[in-house]
């Protein structure tokens, strides 16, 4: 095995701990973003498919598990971080002038500088 596929598997098995807390955060991020006005269903939606490698949850969770467990007061913390970094993504995006984010148009091109 080589030493990248190596760091992978040992990634994957680290990960592996927090696979049900992981699926709590997604969980959790997909009730957040069920919008209470119709209106913003369409853009809610769009920043929702930004979902990336969750690193920051993971980090959350993985720091938890280190110091005892992660439980339920750890799920919306993790979930926050990673609504935080999809908000940055959002600004920089507005800031360097881009207009696609994986693959999609840019929250600024789709509905304007509001």
């Amino acid at each position: 095995m080589n030493q990248l596929s190596n760091s992978t598997a040992r990634l994957g098995q680290i990960l592996s701990v927090i696979e049900q807390p992981m699926a709590a955060v997604d969980c959790w991020l997909d009730a957040q973003f069920q919008p209470d006005h119709h209106a913003l269903a369409p853009l809610i939606a769009h920043v929702g498919r930004f979902r990336g490698k969750r690193v920051r949850a993971a980090q959350v969770l993985l720091v938890a598990e280190a110091l005892g467990g992660s439980s339920a007061t750890h799920i919306p913390l993790a979930g926050i971080l990673e609504m935080i970094h999809a908000a940055t993504l959002v600004h920089d995006d507005v800031l360097d002038e881009a207009e696609e984010r994986r693959g999609l148009d840019c929250v600024h091109i789709e509905w304007g500088r509001h």
